[in-house]
């Protein structure tokens, strides 16, 4: 189906765009006007229609100015959900000048009217007339000079944050909660839009939503616990736990348990998997459920070679738990990871039984005239699994972050060896243990993050501040300034620099 693919390549450019690490670049001299230039041309164009809001307008200048190629690889919806994405969550952009311009490539500096974000927008069009537009980029930056804003207090971002919120949740650019808090004490939280828009219920700041893959992180807690216990060892190869009902022979002779944390196994994604996307999601309900799209696998590469996102990769890690256990994955976690860190309202619950305060996901879908808003109800599997679809609240997940920093859910050497900043690849800042962790002028911190059609997540803990901002939405936006805007509010210096 071409859904799928299209949301795998929206949410890997979504999630990259939402903690982008930046090369340092150079500001060119601001311009008073658009070059003039093939691509001058194109990038004054694109900033008129964006700063139109105007549906048709976008959808026939994209349809008319892309090239073929471009638009058959992502889909019209692709580049439809990034234009009207910039127009709704901005009211519009200010042009300040380049930052890159050639004839046929080039770079603009653009500050959102709505929420005075700065964005690097570019493009690369052809070199032959009419010059269609063959590629585009777009990243937070910071804005531009040698000047920073200054660093505020706790409580000056917390007043940043609501004010963002109230203004993005006004024009319905923004549906969700937020929390952030240092050292455990909550700073600010709310919450804003609809958890279920047919009963036109209110999102609140203890609703459920679906985490998408930021749940990984508790297959991830779950694999050091069974370590911790003697139960297995990282080293361990795969086919010690696992047959051939889940895997072939071959990858269970050469792919070790790290390789699947650290998705280096060359294992795959099942997301692609026809027998997923073209059956039922009533079919897979269960961590056995699964068997179907990993048996026949074969390996991309060998494996700890390289890094490779795979969906895949954490659903073995689940059947693995299952099998060390003798417990279901789901009970091992609330047993293991829930109950001791006190998240009562966090799970993987079955969509088809009622469960209260539960966020339903939206997304968008262009039709020829207009936008319409669906729910992704149908889109995603009944059940979460080890790879992503456990449910938590932004209450929760703080609960998680502490319990992991105060050595309630694994021992304090153990929790030392899961945050170190040792990344296995230079293309990923993910270690040896399954967590993302970073370092930046001596600063340690933590990222994890979600997404799928009707579902953004983003939670980033800092290991020497002890701030965590925690970001769960149900209304989906290609580019959400929200994530973004705390990155800068916690340091002025994050874009400018990467």
């Amino acid at each position: 189906m071409r859904l799928f693919g299209n949301i795998k390549k929206l949410m890997h450019l979504v999630l990259c765009i939402s903690f982008l690490i930046l090369h340092d670049s150079q500001l060119l001299q601001a311009q008073a006007k658009f070059p003039d230039t093939p691509a001058g041309k194109r990038l004054q164009e694109s900033l008129e229609v964006i700063n139109s809001q105007d549906y048709r307008a976008i959808r026939t200048y994209i349809i008319e100015n892309y090239t073929k190629d471009f638009v058959d690889y992502f889909g019209i919806d692709f580049v439809l959900n990034f234009y009207l994405g910039l127009s709704e969550t901005s009211h519009g952009f200010e042009f300040h000048g380049m930052r890159k311009s050639e004839e046929f490539n080039n770079t603009g500096i653009f500050k959102s009217k709505l929420t005075g974000l700065w964005l690097d927008f570019g493009f690369k069009v052809q070199d032959e007339p009419p010059h269609k537009i063959k590629g585009m980029n777009i990243r937070p930056y910071g804005p531009p000079g040698e000047s920073l804003p200054r660093k505020m207090s706790d409580e000056e971002i917390a007043r940043e944050i609501k004010g963002l919120l109230e203004k993005l949740s006004g024009i319905e650019a923004f549906s969700g909660a937020v929390l952030f808090a240092k050292n455990g004490e909550v700073l600010f939280k709310g919450a804003y839009g609809k958890a279920s828009r047919r009963f036109n219920a209110p999102n609140r700041t203890d609703t459920k939503f679906n985490l998408a893959s930021m749940s990984k992180y508790f297959t991830a807690v779950a694999i050091a616990q069974l370590v911790e216990k003697g139960k297995l060892l990282y080293e361990d190869y795969i086919g010690k736990y696992l047959d051939s009902d889940w895997i072939s022979n071959d990858i269970g002779k050469k792919v070790k348990i790290w390789h699947l944390l650290t998705h280096s196994a060359g294992t795959g994604d099942f997301l692609e998997n026809k027998e997923f996307t073209e059956s039922s999601r009533l079919l897979y309900r269960s961590m056995d459920d699964y068997r179907v799209v990993t048996k026949d696998d074969t390996l991309r590469f060998e494996p700890g070679s390289k890094y490779a996102y795979s969906n895949s990769g954490y659903l073995l890690l689940g059947a693995i738990i299952e099998k060390v256990t003798g417990q279901s994955y789901f009970d091992y976690v609330q047993d293991n990871i829930c109950t001791p860190a006190g998240m009562l309202s966090t799970g993987f619950y079955s969509m088809d039984e009622p469960v209260p305060n539960l966020a339903v996901g939206y997304y968008r879908e262009y039709g020829e005239e207009n936008v319409i808003i669906k729910n992704n109800v149908f889109l995603h599997a009944i059940r979460g699994v080890s790879a992503g679809g456990g449910y938590s609240t932004v209450e929760d997940l703080l609960k998680f972050v502490m319990a992991l920093r105060t050595n309630k859910l694994v021992s304090e050497e153990t929790t030392n060896r899961l945050l170190t900043v040792e990344p296995v690849f230079e293309s990923s800042q993910i270690n040896k243990y399954g967590f993302y962790v970073f370092e930046r002028d001596s600063e340690r911190y933590v990222g994890a993050s979600g997404g799928f059609e009707g579902i953004r997540t983003a939670m980033r803990f800092y290991l020497d501040s002890g701030h965590t901002f925690i970001v769960l939405e149900n209304l989906t936006q290609p580019f959400s300034p929200v994530v973004n805007r705390i990155l800068e509010l916690l340091d002025p210096s994050y874009f400018r620099s990467r």
